[in-house]
């Protein structure tokens, strides 16, 4: 086990570029008081919307097998995690991006402590884990994670490089000033506070990593647009990584989901399939 007592401690911020995704751990069980711990924050995560969202924490390494069983193709095996982690949205406004928001904080809090994890959203058992837990009426399991203690750093590289886990796309493709399409390098180089916000939203995971989010910088919002349909989860893991850097930065606010989007589809010269996430004030 990692010796916690030899760990810095980091801002949730600073959590963003600490978290990468495990695939394979030691198969020892997570210490009780992070267990306690983990569903102590869980209980009490940032929410993005009134949309219910809850987890389920599923232990023990045979259990967590059953569940990914076949897990293959873009995100690997996943070996010896004796947790899995169930992210469950209820009925309402922005499903997957409030459960997206909610459990990446979630994440980020198991970074902090040396917890390794790893998203999943499209190769699990749906029925399995539905077998597992009692869900109510209009909750759904959405993603997964399972988590534990990394272990020794290579097991799972082979994979990492399959799904481009090492690489992101540089800014000049997913920030813009003013519209889309314009170049924000010199309004990046004289905002340091945003530069490091939109660096925050560039490390997001995503699925398969295509990173579907743009932003666009206007004088007083970030505007955070996606470039493929049905990426809500995504999305809501964006919208997390810049309130969380913006916040620390001092650029304090909450997004609204709600802007007007045909005004902003206009000002902001989106293209045709472009979709408007939401706005954070700047």
């Amino acid at each position: 086990m990692v010796d916690q007592t030899k760990q810095p401690f980091i801002s949730l911020a600073e959590a963003i570029q600490k978290r990468t995704s495990i695939r394979a751990y030691t198969g020892e069980p997570l210490a009780k008081e992070h267990v306690a711990l983990l569903k102590g924050i869980a209980s009490t995560i940032p929410r993005l919307t009134d949309t219910p969202v809850r987890f389920e924490f599923l232990e023990g390494i045979e259990r967590v097998e059953r569940i990914l069983t076949g897990l293959i193709g873009s995100y690997g095996k996943v070996k010896d995690a004796p947790v899995l982690i169930a992210g469950i949205a209820g009925a309402g406004p922005f499903q997957a991006e409030s459960l997206g928001f909610s459990m990446e904080h979630l994440i980020l809090e198991a970074a902090r402590q040396n917890i390794g994890t790893c998203w999943i959203s499209g190769m699990f058992d749906r029925q399995r884990v539905k077998n597992e837990i009692s869900l109510a009426a209009g909750e759904e399991v959405l993603a997964v994670s399972p988590a534990g203690y990394a272990a020794p750093s290579g097991s799972a590289s082979f994979v990492k490089v399959l799904v481009g886990s090492n690489k992101r796309k540089p800014l000049s493709q997913i920030v813009f000033d003013g519209a889309w399409g314009n170049s924000a390098e010199g309004l990046l180089a004289g905002r340091i506070d945003l530069q490091r916000a939109a660096e925050a939203v560039r490390w997001a995971p995503s699925a398969v990593n295509q990173q579907p989010w743009r932003l666009i910088l206007t004088p007083s919002a970030a505007v955070l647009t996606s470039v493929k349909p049905k990426s809500g989860l995504d999305n809501g893991i964006a919208l997390a990584h810049w309130l969380i850097a913006a916040q620390h930065e001092g650029l304090e606010g909450a997004w609204d989901l709600d802007p007007d989007r045909e005004a902003l589809r206009k000002s902001l010269k989106l293209p045709t399939k472009v979709d408007v996430v939401g706005a954070y004030p700047i």
